[in-house]
């Protein structure tokens, strides 16, 4: 019963790391074997074994300390800092590029815009607004949102850096700001792309947009930890 419990606090201690839950199942299970394994050749107490691996925090320091080391980002803290502090600056730099990039192609594809600028009917005036807030602000925190949680997963990364990351995309998010301004003059078009922040009811969308990855990164690690949980819970009966 004991040995039960000290696994059971152990697992939890090292899921709490955000190390992988296939990770995690494996090594409490090869724990649990060998505790059999020395009680049976040692023919010793239960208290006793467990007093020689020790108490179930120091053998979790062991672990994590071992686990992260394999990666750069688990070696150096100012890679993580790099990492999942300053790159989602940059990222989401390109990645709205990008996506204005890709608008002004399929605008012109779909023969909304010529190659002078001037637009055509009024599904351009009326969609364009949307799709640049979506392809340069929305979907790009949204994408960046998942893979620095992705990435952070296979690192073995503590969530406290996920975390920071949706930050700095919520930031981004909340004070990007973009205007569209659709003419059926020739040059005459104007897209406004900056930064600033308001607390009028004009700003709600910067507000939303701002609550978004933050909203889309916990949603994802609610549902990381549950089916951690599920995970982790086969492997304890299993053992």
């Amino acid at each position: 019963m004991a040995a039960r419990c000290w696994l059971d606090e152990l697992r939890q201690r090292i899921a709490a790391h955000g190390l992988p839950p296939a990770y995690v199942a494996r090594l409490v299970g090869e724990l649990a074997d060998h505790l059999e394994h020395v009680k049976e050749e040692t023919m010793s107490k239960e208290a006793d074994v467990l007093f020689r691996l020790g108490e179930p925090n120091h053998v979790v320091d062991a672990v994590v300390a071992s686990h992260r080391p394999r990666s750069l980002l688990g070696r150096y803290s100012a890679a993580r800092f790099l990492v999942f502090a300053v790159s989602p600056i940059l990222s989401m730099m390109v990645l709205a590029a990008g996506g204005l990039l890709f608008l002004v192609a399929t605008a012109r594809g779909l023969g909304w815009v010529d190659g002078g600028g001037t637009h055509f009917g009024t599904s351009a005036k009326t969609v364009i607004p949307y799709l640049v807030t979506a392809l340069t602000i929305v979907i790009p925190s949204a994408a960046l949102t998942a893979a620095y949680f992705g990435l952070a997963r296979r690192s073995g990364i503590r969530t406290r850096w996920t975390v920071v990351s949706w930050i700095v995309l919520s930031v981004l998010a909340g004070l990007a700001m973009c205007d569209v301004q659709l003419s059926e003059l020739p040059g005459q078009s104007r897209l406004t792309v900056g930064l600033g922040v308001g607390f009028r009811v004009a700003y709600l969308g910067q507000w939303c947009q701002a609550l978004f990855p933050l909203a889309a990164g916990l949603w994802m690690l609610g549902r990381s930890r549950k089916r951690d949980s599920e995970r982790i819970g086969e492997g304890a009966v299993s053992t």
